[in-house]
């Protein structure tokens, strides 16, 4: 093994956080700790660049709510790179100090609010995964690359929130649900939610998600989304009413509401549940056989169906 990759295996399990914040669960790649077991025994002294990353928050976005990043360092080598370290780190007083491998090019880059990644062995593979029900708040970091050396002593990074969010509500209020009384549970389904991300060229992978609500939460859904503006695809919404546990109505076809998740974009769509309009089955009808015998069709937009609202904002 040449001196400058003894000197790196030493370096690579070294990797670890000081002072300005705490590492928890921090993992290497399996090449690093294949050199760093090779080199065992070796009488070698190690030298390494600390480096402070610090973090800021984009002007545009609050996310005061932050305090734990999954913190990423790729090594690059001509048309490949590969993982260094990925780990929890405390974001305390917005400085992260890493000692890291001295005379090497590296890229980096902190996620806030994410479930979970796979594939990280490579930033060209890395994805980056939503929870189940969509419900988690994601924040990015720009990618940054630079060299070990003495000369860099500090990066900076600014953290954006990645995802957008589509809410789905009633337009009546809960009271007048309530008076209505012929359901007690909504299922809303979402079409083409963006759940995986591919950090490498922002890429996505979608798939529907359906979310419940009652009356505690004022029938109301949200869902995140990574954005969806690369995929070409819109989301549309189709919706079942239950009533203790049966379901009772449905809505006559999913309503193509045109939705693109975009970064700090939210979508409101207000829809009045208890019109007929939108209704496979009229309600008088369904509520006298309690059940719901007609199937929607999951396509296009009831014709006579001018009613439902869409509003978006900036958070």
């Amino acid at each position: 093994m040449k001196r400058k990759d003894m000197l790196l295996a030493l370096m690579l399990p070294a990797l670890l956080l000081t002072s300005c914040s705490t590492q928890e669960d921090g993992t290497m790649s399996s090449s690093a700790q294949d050199e760093q077991t090779a080199a065992d025994g070796q009488e070698l002294s190690a030298e390494g660049a600390v480096v402070t990353f610090n973090l800021t928050r984009a002007s545009s976005d609050d996310g005061s709510e932050i305090s734990e990043l999954t913190f990423f360092v790729y090594q690059e080598d001509k048309q490949t790179d590969s993982l260094v370290y990925v780990g929890q780190v405390e974001l305390g007083d917005g400085a992260i100090q890493l000692t890291l491998p001295l005379d090497e090019d590296l890229e980096t880059f902190a996620v806030a609010g994410l479930p979970s990644y796979s594939d990280e062995d490579s930033l060209a593979t890395l994805k980056l995964h939503l929870d189940a029900e969509c419900q988690s708040e994601v924040w990015i970091s720009n990618i940054v690359s630079f060299t070990s050396d003495y000369t860099t002593t500090n990066v900076e990074l600014e953290l954006s929130r990645l995802v957008g969010q589509c809410i789905v509500e009633p337009k009546e209020t809960t009271t007048e649900l309530s008076s209505f009384g012929k359901f007690d549970q909504v299922q809303t389904t979402l079409s083409n939610v963006a759940t995986t991300y591919l950090v490498n060229d922002g890429s996505v992978e979608v798939e529907d998600i359906t979310v419940s609500a009652t009356s505690s939460d004022d029938y109301q859904v949200s869902v995140y989304s990574f954005p969806t503006t690369s995929a070409s695809v819109a989301t549309g919404i189709y919706m079942t009413f239950l009533k203790s546990g049966a379901q009772v109505n449905g809505l006559a076809a999913s309503i193509d509401a045109g939705i693109v998740f975009e970064s700090s974009k939210r979508t409101t769509v207000s829809i009045p549940f208890t019109d007929d309009t939108y209704m496979a089955t009229p309600w008088s009808s369904a509520a006298k056989r309690n059940q719901f015998s007609v199937g929607a069709t999951h396509c296009g937009r009831p014709e006579t169906a001018p009613f439902y609202s869409i509003s978006e904002t900036i958070f």
